[in-house]
């Protein structure tokens, strides 16, 4: 994994740089948003996966998805990554590029479990009360984790605070067990 990282961060870094530049920062995550769904249909993954097929291929049905419905930009961009025999990292540079865009704008995703479907307010409070924490705009992302029992689990990054049922029963057996 670390290996693809590797190889789509420059990609991801100079989509960046290039957006912002020229203000359409906005406008590469729809064009990119469209490409990561062409290129994840199970037609355009049966059609990679064919041994037969050249660049010169991918190239002609990326073209013919592509024609009016992204940038010029993009359109040389996917050329590029296709001529590289990179397309296998675009869901990585997509990733990678919405992440220097969140930081750019000093926001921050932030995944919410809980066992139970969220209340809008309930999902405002703790987006509040994490927002005030790490002093940084959130962008909530709620899923569903029935294993919780109760309670909520918030992830940022590498940051965990388990706030469930469950994450408290676990921690009270570890201490019992000491």
């Amino acid at each position: 994994m670390a290996e693809l990282v590797t190889i789509a961060r420059p990609y991801a870094d100079a989509l960046f740089e290039l957006g912002q530049s020229a203000k359409t920062t906005d406008d590469w995550s729809i064009d990119l948003e469209f490409l990561l769904a062409s290129y994840r249909t199970e037609e355009m993954q049966n059609f990679l996966k064919n041994p037969k097929i050249t660049n010169r291929n991918v190239q002609s049905v990326f073209n013919s998805i592509m024609d009016g419905r992204v940038s010029d930009e993009a359109k040389n961009f996917m050329q590029l990554v296709i001529k590289n025999q990179r397309l296998q990292v675009l869901p990585l540079i997509t990733e990678i590029y919405e992440k220097l865009k969140a930081d750019a704008k000093g926001k921050v995703d932030v995944a919410i479990y809980s066992a139970f479907d969220l209340e809008a307010d309930e999902v405002d409070r703790v987006v509040s009360i994490v927002a005030k924490k790490i002093n940084k705009l959130v962008n909530p992302i709620v899923k569903i984790e029935k294993d919780l029992i109760g309670g909520i689990k918030v992830e940022i990054g590498d940051k965990v605070w388990d706030l469930s049922i469950n994450g408290k029963l676990k921690s009270m057996n570890f201490n019992l067990s000491k």
